[in-house]
């Protein structure tokens, strides 16, 4: 159990920390970086719902922060998760939401 437990910290943390060097690649404001869990709120430069709709339109499905928060707005932000997807397709999911951030600032 212990090195299972160990194996999948490791893993988790390889991935996190892929998906963060790609934000940063692609110009993302950074995120607060947790102490454990399974996802990174990112910070959006635009309304988190269009967002989220744009992204699944080219096959990222995230979660709009908005749903995470329905009595308050507490800013424009994405869930993103890093524990079911390896370092490559982190990569290529964090390239196409920066394509979906180009778009929306070009109206």
């Amino acid at each position: 159990h212990a090195r299972h437990l160990k194996l999948l910290r490791r893993t988790l943390l390889t991935r996190r920390d892929a998906l963060l060097h790609a934000l940063e690649t692609h110009g993302f404001t950074a995120p607060s970086i947790p102490n454990g869990g399974f996802g990174l709120w990112q910070p959006l430069p635009s309304d988190d719902l269009e967002f989220a709709a744009r992204a699944l339109q080219r096959g990222v499905q995230i979660s709009s922060g908005s749903a995470w928060f329905p009595a308050e707005k507490n800013g424009d932000y994405a869930r993103l998760s890093f524990a079911a997807s390896d370092e490559g397709q982190l990569l290529e999911a964090v390239r196409r939401l920066a394509q979906v951030r180009d778009e929306l600032a070009r109206g």
